[in-house]
């Protein structure tokens, strides 16, 4: 595994290389630059502009410039933020982006996965689950705005359940001593945490039984509650948590019904094989063969799914973030976009080509993890 590591990084690291080339000169070919959307100043001044920015230097040293700096994390200031340098805006934006997408994204797989297996195992012709099939094929053709814009009419300005923008009440923080970026990092730590906790005491604990696995993972998540009952930081996290109640709502509904759709499809094919037959002769308990033997493999399919509609994942998260001006790197993003802001735009676009690189190399990794076949091929490979 460790031989099967270094041959993913170091492909991962040559394909930074050439997507960091490729994304210089496709930002350089637009027309325009960031001086020549400042409207009403002078000729002298704009060159003067220039020359401080260093538009005016050739187009191979602007190149070496960026990927020094890249490699060494410096990747300038911004245009239009020139107190902060690309690294600190990216750094006070991110966590606003993670704490969306992960919760997001890694709640509707497990809802998916777990709907889809159990309508799939056994196969049942119920009202519900025609009816859980419909909402699936609703929620995968949806179109992500107007998702958002319903909810925003219903919840926001119908109901006023939620608010429809920002992302804390400024009355509350007034006189708080942090930034909302610290609780948001310890949100997103905490919802780790909890999704590893319960997954890893349902590991360990098999023998104990369903009761005292229960308790134990109740008891689990009453000790993270009390960690932040002691920390005073409740009605702040509260506070975040209803300001991203819409576009976590959005990001889920328009996520969860191809991965239910999919598993479910992937565990009525492979049913009948011969390694879910082998199973049940042993005389393995139905759970066990549709949770341990069949859905393991049954996953397979949805995680390299996953890895082709990642950019796409990423594109509706940061749309989100632009509707309900959720002030993550979507939104610096595009205005990176609008006013030609090239330390800016390099910045997001090579932080977004480095996740999606690092996914590539952990699906690779979990699929060889899932999958002894290709565990097997990997160490016949590389031997």
């Amino acid at each position: 595994m460790g031989r099967y590591l270094f041959h993913r990084l170091v492909r991962a690291f040559i394909t930074l290389v050439l997507f960091q080339t490729a994304l210089f000169l496709l930002i350089h070919a637009l027309p325009g630059d960031f001086v020549s959307t400042a409207v009403g100043l002078p000729p002298i001044w704009k060159k003067a502009l220039r020359t401080y920015l260093g538009l005016n230097l050739p187009l191979w040293q602007q190149y070496l410039r960026w990927m020094k700096g890249f490699f060494t994390g410096n990747f300038g200031r911004s245009f239009l933020y020139p107190h902060y340098s690309v690294t600190a805006l990216l750094f006070m934006a991110l966590p606003k982006t993670l704490l969306l997408l992960v919760p997001a994204t890694v709640s509707a797989w497990i809802l998916g996965v777990l709907v889809g297996k159990r309508m799939a195992w056994p196969p049942k012709h119920s009202l519900l689950n025609a009816s859980a099939t419909a909402l699936a094929v609703a929620s995968y053709s949806s179109f992500l705005p107007w998702i958002a814009f319903i909810l925003v009419q219903i919840f926001a300005i119908r109901l006023r359940w939620f608010p429809a923008q920002s992302e804390v009440s400024l009355e509350l923080w007034t006189d708080v001593s942090i930034s909302s970026n610290i609780v948001m990092v310890w949100m997103l730590a905490t919802f780790i945490a909890a999704i590893g906790g319960w997954w890893i005491i349902g590991k360990r604990a098999k023998r104990w039984g369903t009761t005292v696995v229960f308790a134990v993972r109740a008891l689990f998540l009453v000790a993270l509650a009390l960690a932040w009952l002691l920390k005073g930081w409740g009605r702040l996290a509260l506070d975040i948590l209803w300001h991203l109640a819409l576009p976590f709502i959005t990001l889920l509904a328009t996520n969860f019904g191809e991965i239910m759709l999919l598993m479910r499809t992937s565990m009525t094919l492979l049913r009948g094989e011969d390694f879910v037959l082998l199973a049940k002769a042993k005389g393995l308990d139905e759970s066990r063969v549709r949770d341990y033997h069949l859905s393991r493999i049954a996953i397979l399919p949805l995680l390299s799914r996953f890895l082709l509609q990642f950019p796409l994942l990423l594109l509706g998260s940061f749309i989100l973030e632009k509707i309900f001006f959720w002030p993550g790197v979507g939104v610096l993003l595009f205005f990176a976009i609008d006013y030609q802001d090239v330390p800016l735009l390099m910045g997001v676009l090579s932080l977004v080509g480095i996740l999606l690189l690092a996914s590539h190399v952990f699906l690779d990794l979990a699929l060889a993890w899932l999958d002894p076949r290709l565990r097997w091929r990997m160490h016949g490979r590389l031997a």
